[in-house]
C-alpha cells in the first residue's frame, strides 16, 4: 500500500508492485489520522470510522472536505486512453501521477509515459474519464501506461454493446444499456415493439433490436428489424423470413400445386402472435412476378393468421 500525508508526501511508505503485464497499486493521501484515532468517541472518531470501511470498499474516494482521498489503481501496461486531458505534468516518478490524480477531483484515470524523458521526468496525462466508459479510445502504444481505478466493470459485465459505467465509492458499477434493451446488464429487450422503442428514443436509427412483448410474461424476448423512417417514423416491427429473396417456380401447371411454408427468423408462433395482438396495424409483403398467369383466381390466396383467407 501506498501512503502519504496530504500536507507533506512521503513516499517511504511504498512498497514495489508486483511484476507482470498488469499491475495494481493502492494509494490513499490521509491527514491527520492520529488525532482521529486519538478522539475515537468524538465526530472525528466517526468521520476515521466511515473512512475506513470506505477504505475497505471503495475503489477511488474523496472525503467531501478534501481532507482525505485514496485510490486503488490498475496498470494497463504499454496502453493509452485518448481522452479529454485535465492536465499534463512531469513527475519523477509514476506514483507521484497517481497521487495527482486522487488529489483531482474530475481525473478518473491517466496516462504515464513509459520511459524517462532527456530531462529524467515522466510524462503525467490526468484524464477526465477511463477506459470503462471510454472503450473505443483504449489502444495499445509502445511509450505509455495507463492507470485505471479497479473496478468490476473489468469482466465485462455490460451485454449487447452496453456501456459499463463505475461507482467507484462504492465498488460498483451500473450498465447503461443501448437502446432496445433493459436490465442489470443490459440482457433483455427493453420495449414492446419498434413504435415503443421510437417513442422511448426518437433519434434512433434503423436497426436490428430485441423487443419483449410482454416483459416478464410467458413470450421470450426475440429479435426484430425496426424500420425508423417508413410510415410517417412511427417505428415499424418487421420480422424476417426465409422467402425474402426472389424464387423462381417452375413446373406447377395446375392452379393450388405450388405451395411454400414460410419460416420466419428469430420468431416463432406464439411471438408472432403476440407481436401482432400489440400492433395496431400489421401487413405482410408478398410480391408477384408471372408470365401468362393470373394471380388469385377462384377460391385461392393465403392464409391469415387468425385462420380466414385473403384473396
Amino acid at each position: 500500500m501506498y501512503g502519504s500525508m496530504n500536507d507533506n508526501m512521503n513516499k517511504n511508505d511504498s512498497t514495489t508492485s508486483t511484476p507482470g503485464v498488469e499491475r495494481e497499486f493502492h494509494l490513499f493521501v490521509r491527514s491527520e489520522f492520529h488525532r482521529i484515532q486519538a478522539h475515537s468517541h468524538s465526530e472525528e472518531g466517526s468521520i476515521y470510522t466511515q473512512l475506513m470501511f470506505a477504505m475497505q470498499n471503495s475503489a477511488l474516494y474523496r472525503y467531501p472536505t478534501g481532507r482525505v482521498s485514496f485510490g486503488k489503481f490498475k496498470c494497463d501496461l504499454f496502453r493509452y486512453l485518448w481522452d479529454e486531458k485535465l492536465s499534463s505534468f512531469k513527475v519523477e516518478d509514476k506514483l507521484s501521477c497517481t497521487f495527482l490524480c486522487v488529489g483531482e477531483p474530475k481525473c478518473y484515470s491517466l496516462n504515464t509515459a513509459a520511459n524517462l524523458d532527456s530531462n529524467d521526468l515522466y510524462l503525467c496525462e490526468l484524464l477526465a474519464s477511463d477506459k470503462y466508459r471510454a472503450t473505443g479510445k483504449f489502444f495499445a502504444n509502445a511509450t505509455f501506461h495507463h492507470f485505471n481505478p479497479l473496478s468490476p466493470c473489468e469482466s465485462a459485465p455490460c451485454m449487447n454493446g452496453g456501456v459499463c459505467v463505475p461507482e467507484y465509492i462504492s465498488n460498483s458499477y451500473r450498465c447503461d444499456c443501448k437502446p432496445g434493451f433493459c436490465g442489470t446488464h443490459c440482457k433483455q429487450g427493453g420495449n414492446r415493439t419498434c413504435s415503443d422503442l421510437k417513442h422511448s428514443y426518437p433519434e434512433v436509427q434503423n436497426g436490428d433490436y430485441v423487443i419483449d412483448l410482454d416483459e416478464d410474461g410467458g413470450v421470450t424476448p426475440f429479435k426484430v428489424y425496426c424500420d425508423m423512417i417508413d410510415n410517417n417514423d412511427v417505428g415499424v416491427t418487421v420480422v424476417r423470413h426465409d422467402s425474402e429473396s426472389r424464387t423462381p417456380v417452375d413446373g406447377y401447371s395446375h392452379r393450388g400445386t405450388y405451395s411454400r411454408n414460410i419460416i420466419y427468423k428469430e420468431a416463432d408462433m406464439a411471438q408472432l402472435a403476440k407481436l401482432t395482438a400489440s400492433s395496431a396495424h400489421c401487413e405482410q409483403f408478398i410480391m408477384y412476378e408471372c408470365y401468362h398467369s393470373r394471380l388469385f383466381r377462384g377460391d385461392h390466396g393465403w392464409s391469415l393468421v387468425n385462420g380466414t383467407l385473403a384473396l
